[in-house]
């Protein structure tokens, strides 16, 4: 299945334990926001993980 990376509106990101494992995920932002410049990036995590992501602009929710 191609994906046409012109079409994707929303990416969600889902981590649901770790602080730290949200931290780590961050990392594939960057390769997020090259490949799909137009999608708004959303974040699924409990409230030590917000904390994690508040201050990050490219996080939409």
């Amino acid at each position: 299945m191609k994906i046409e990376k012109g079409k994707i509106k929303r990416i969600l990101c889902i981590k649901l334990r770790g602080i730290g494992d949200v931290i780590l995920s961050t990392v594939v932002f960057d390769n997020l926001l090259k490949e799909f410049p137009l999608a708004k990036i959303d974040y699924l995590t409990e409230p030590p993980g917000k904390t994690a992501l508040e201050n990050l602009s490219f996080i939409n929710e």
